[in-house]
């Protein structure tokens, strides 16, 4: 039986999906939580031997991730983005860390872009105070404040007795989130550089217009929320003037995608909840 399931959450992710699932090694199983794609991506992952869940509605990321953490009964769980793809040797190197030492919950890789450039680590969540960027990505494997949801490797029991990710967080910010629970319940996370991830970044669904207005919705309506969840003091009076502004500037210069981002910002930043909108 293996150890870790590697669990992936999809929407309309058919361009991408099969090379995810395909970087997983042989003999480790793959749950794909399809959240209602109008596109092939359920069939395509079943193709490429995944087990696929039907959500039946779109529950989004943290969601998702817990319908399929349900279903696994795995040691470790490894979360995974449609739009990413292990390294052969990955699995391997997260899991042996965090066998050096039963306090690290959760481990994480170094992320890689479409160019294989290290994208820079992140100290801490967006929930911390504090300089949230690294200044150089470590060499050897390090205690971290915030390791991305992207490629995440858990402790299955720990997910479980933190209650999994807030389920109310449609998309973005849920890591944040989830890390900074993890770590207020005295656990640790420990980013692994010599285990790598590839990730092309918003390539798992196709971009639009609408998508961009709807990334800032929900990333702005997702910081609402927590802010008020943890007691966190945020102008969002001054985010709201400044996406006005930025709105003005982009319509006077015809930027329509712009517009949509800025749109979508001030959105969210009404919202008194994260709000599901698709």
């Amino acid at each position: 039986m293996a150890d870790v399931c590697v669990i992936i959450v999809a929407y309309n992710s058919a361009g991408v999906l099969a090379e995810a699932v395909s970087s997983v090694p042989d003999g480790i199983p793959v749950i794909v939580v399809d959240n209602a794609s109008t596109d092939d991506s359920a069939k395509i992952a079943a193709a490429a031997g995944a087990r696929v869940i039907d959500a039946g509605g779109n529950l989004g990321f943290g969601a998702g991730c817990n319908l399929g953490a349900a279903a696994a009964d795995t040691e470790f769980l490894m979360l995974l983005n449609p739009d990413a793809r292990l390294e052969p040797s990955t699995l391997d190197l997260l899991m042996a860390e965090m066998r050096t030492d039963s306090g690290i919950a959760a481990a994480g890789p170094l992320l890689l872009n479409g160019e294989g450039k290290p994208e820079m680590p992140r100290a801490l969540t967006l929930l911390d105070e504090g300089q949230a960027m690294m200044e150089a990505v470590p060499s050897d494997a390090t205690d971290i404040g915030f390791l991305s949801g992207a490629a995440l490797l858990i402790r299955r029991d720990v997910f479980e007795e933190i209650g999994g990710f807030d389920a109310e967080i449609f998309l973005y910010l849920e890591d944040d989130d989830l890390c900074l629970r993890l770590r207020q319940a005295g656990h640790r996370l420990r980013l692994v550089p010599e285990a790598r991830v590839m990730h092309h970044e918003a390539t798992s669904s196709p971009p639009s217009r609408r998508s961009l207005w709807l990334r800032n919705h929900h990333t702005m309506a997702s910081h609402v929320y927590l802010a008020s969840k943890h007691g966190i003091d945020v102008d969002f009076g001054r985010l709201r003037r400044k996406a006005r502004q930025r709105l003005i500037l982009a319509w006077m210069r015809l930027d329509l995608d712009r517009v949509a981002m800025n749109r979508g910002r001030i959105s969210g930043l009404r919202a008194h909840g994260p709000g599901r909108l698709t």
